[in-house]
């Protein structure tokens, strides 16, 4: 077994984005990844080290995945800045799964053994001595907690409705209290509750409702689930 690392992938099998335009040195670059490959074993172990797919989804990503998929080895999938399919970890591990993937694995804030070596799969950050730059990429990290990758937000999709509210105190009001007793009447969630951020993939939102209708809506408030909670529930 020998342990090999790469990054930058950035394939686009299930998407109109060829690295190809970039220059010659990206020319055939998915049958050059093949052919690398393929000198491997399948007992050899490799880190992809994040920026994998241009897929916007999983399903979208999903022939790069079984591209990866059939290559030699046992990959260790980690995130990178671009790769906007990336979701939860159950999310992952469940796609993964019912793909019927078997060599392919999600790193993401945990670590693993490989041999003598310990594999971690976060992002390390300085405590102290901060410089700007430093700032910047931690406010940008912190930001995608908070707003969705491009062309994935549910505020797209026509059925959310955003309380203009301080988001500080909104728990603490009088309308907060109102929505969390009726708003299931009227046939609405909220969007992003507290304590289901591994779920939903963002922080807890109060001001963003849903409208799921009210059948759905009072047995989401009685089940205490979010929308994906939900949704997997149901079996949609």
């Amino acid at each position: 077994m020998a342990l090999y690392a790469i990054g930058d992938l950035h394939l686009s099998l299930g998407t109109n984005k060829p690295m190809d335009v970039f220059g010659p040195k990206w020319a055939n670059y998915v049958e050059r990844i093949r052919e690398n490959f393929s000198k491997l074993n399948d007992d050899d172990v490799i880190v992809i080290a994040g920026d994998i797919s241009w897929g916007m989804s999983l399903e979208q990503s999903l022939p790069d995945f079984q591209f990866i998929d059939a290559l030699p080895g046992r990959k260790i999938l980690l995130k990178g800045n671009h790769d906007y399919w990336w979701t939860t970890t159950r999310k992952m591990d469940k796609f993964l799964v019912d793909s019927g993937f078997d060599t392919l694995h999600i790193l993401h804030n945990n670590a693993c053994m490989v041999g003598d070596y310990a594999l971690c799969g976060t992002r390390g950050w300085p405590f102290d001595d901060t410089n700007a730059q430093d700032a910047k990429i931690m406010a940008r990290e912190d930001a995608k907690s908070t707003v969705s990758a491009p062309g994935t937000s549910d505020l797209q999709s026509g059925l959310c409705v955003t309380v203009q509210d301080d988001p500080a105190t909104f728990s603490t009001t009088d309308t907060y209290g109102w929505l969390q007793r009726n708003m299931a009447h009227y046939g609405f969630v909220f969007r992003y509750p507290a304590g289901k951020e591994d779920e939903t993939g963002l922080k807890r939102n109060d001001l963003i409702l849903r409208y799921v209708g009210t059948e759905h809506a009072a047995a989401i408030r009685r089940l205490s689930f979010c929308l994906e909670e939900y949704l997997r529930y149901i079996g949609a």
